[in-house]
C-alpha cells in the first residue's frame, strides 16, 4: 500500500499557512517569494485540501492573458466561457462568480514568475471588485519581485495600482538541516547515515521528496522480489 507524504509544520510552511488564514479571513492581498523547492507549492496543496472556497491557479510558461482568466474561471467551475470575450468581461465574471459565493475566498496564483505584466493590467478590477470575500496570494521566485519593481517603475498599465492595493511581501527561505531531516524521517526512512545523505544533499524540498520516494520505491521492489 502505497505511503502517504507526511506533511510537517516547518518554519517555511507556518508562516505560509498563517498568511493564508489571514488573507482569506481579511480577504487581504499578499505576496509571497521565495526559491523553487522551498515549499509554497506544497503549503498551498495542503490550505486547499484542508479548507473551504480557496482557488489554486498554477501559472504557465504557454498561457495567455486570456488563458490566465479562463482558468481563473474554470477553477471557479465555467468551464465553457467564450474565448472571444475580452479580459475586463472575464475579470467581471470572475468577480461575480466570488461575490456570489458570500463566504470568505482565497485564491492562491502560484508560479506569478512565468507571467507578464499584461497577466495582471486588468487584475485590479477582479481585486477592487472582491475586496469584501477575496483574499489573494501571488507567489513566485526573486524574478517575480524584480519583475514586478520593474512594471511598477515603467508604470506599466495597471501594476502601480495594484502594487498599492498589496499589504505585504514575505520571504520565503529553503528548510534548514534539521528540518530536512525531520521531514525525512518522518516519512518513512530510519537509517541515520542515509537520512544525513539525503538532507546534506537535497537543497530543496523538492530532492528531498524525490530522494525519498525513489528509496521507499526500491524498498518496496526488495520487499515484492522477498515474497
Amino acid at each position: 500500500m502505497k505511503q502517504e507524504w507526511k506533511t510537517l509544520e516547518i518554519d517555511s510552511f507556518k508562516k505560509i499557512k498563517a498568511l493564508l488564514t489571514k488573507a482569506q479571513a481579511l480577504s487581504s492581498l499578499h505576496v509571497i517569494i521565495g526559491p523553487a523547492g522551498c515549499g509554497k507549492s506544497s503549503s498551498y496543496e495542503w490550505y486547499k485540501r484542508n479548507h473551504a472556497n480557496v482557488f489554486l491557479v498554477k501559472i504557465e510558461h504557454t498561457y495567455s492573458p486570456k488563458d490566465f482568466y479562463i482558468e481563473i474561471l474554470r477553477k471557479l467551475g465555467v468551464n465553457d466561457h467564450d474565448r472571444t470575450a475580452n479580459l475586463k468581461t472575464m475579470s467581471d465574471r470572475i468577480a461575480y462568480l466570488l461575490r456570489e459565493r458570500k463566504e470568505k475566498c482565497l485564491l492562491l496564483l502560484d508560479e506569478c514568475s512565468k507571467a507578464s505584466s499584461r497577466f495582471l493590467q486588468n487584475f485590479q478590477c477582479v481585486r477592487d471588485l472582491t475586496v469584501d470575500n477575496l483574499g489573494i496570494i501571488m507567489s513566485g521566485t526573486e524574478k517575480f519581485k524584480k519583475d514586478f519593481e520593474s512594471w511598477v517603475s515603467k508604470n506599466h498599465i495597471g501594476i502601480p495600482e495594484l502594487n498599492s492595493r498589496i499589504y505585504s511581501w514575505e520571504e520565503i527561505d529553503f528548510p534548514s538541516y534539521h528540518e530536512k531531516h525531520q521531514i525525512i524521517e518522518a516519512n518513512g526512512i530510519n537509517t541515520a547515515s542515509v537520512i544525513k545523505k539525503i538532507a546534506m544533499e537535497s537543497k530543496d524540498l523538492r530532492k528531498v521528496y524525490q530522494a525519498v520516494i525513489e528509496l521507499r520505491y526500491e524498498a518496496e521492489l526488495k520487499d515484492n522480489k522477498k515474497t
